[in-house]
């Protein structure tokens, strides 16, 4: 994965990032970096360079995607990281056996340049206002045959629901997959339920 540092620009988990505007070549992108009048868009296009788009999501699945906000503040200042560095704060979607809207904060350890350990925290909030909290644990690995990309894999814990539409699914683990693509930052990620509710 691309190194970044506290206020730079991240694409990570289920995630369409783009840069609208801006073609990003530097192995380090801060957001500092972009010109003046230049933001981050959620991208209509993201994963078109991609080898193998995400599908549609089948039963027990959702797919995620999330934009870095500059804005954002952390959505869970208290977090005790177990590993890793702050890195930012977005919002995205997610829909599926989950539907709704997603609030997050990022965490990467980068020390090894071949494997980035990452933790995600955040909310899912749903139409009638039901929300539900997740923690991730996972790894960045840079895919072999184009190391433009790079591959996520996470364990997912959902827990603290709030309202009737996500209740089911507390206590619940899940995995997420999928990709980022350093070119564009443009990243999907597929979230798939395991156990009870799957």
């Amino acid at each position: 994965m691309t190194r970044f540092s506290r206020t730079s620009v991240h694409a990570a988990l289920g995630m369409a990032f783009a840069v609208s505007g801006f073609a990003a070549q530097a192995s380090e992108f801060q957001v500092t970096d972009l010109p003046a009048g230049y933001q981050l868009v959620a991208s209509a296009k993201a994963g078109e360079c991609d080898p193998a788009p995400a599908g549609p999501v089948s039963s027990g699945e959702a797919a995620v995607r999330l934009e870095y906000d500059h804005d954002q503040k952390r959505v869970v200042p208290g977090f005790g990281k177990s590993y890793g560095n702050y890195l930012g704060s977005g919002n995205g979607t997610v829909s599926g056996v989950l539907d709704g809207t997603v609030l997050w904060d990022l965490y990467e350890d980068q020390d090894d340049p071949q494997l980035h350990r990452t933790q995600f925290v955040g909310r899912i909030t749903g139409k009638d206002g039901s929300a539900i909290a997740f923690e991730t644990s996972g790894y960045f690995v840079a895919r072999k045959s184009d190391d433009h990309f790079w591959e996520l894999t996470s364990a997912v814990y959902l827990h603290d629901a709030k309202g009737p539409g996500f209740r089911r699914f507390a206590g619940n683990l899940a995995v997420w997959e999928g990709y980022t693509d350093t070119r564009t930052y443009s990243a999907r990620y597929r979230l798939r339920l395991l156990g009870k509710e799957q």
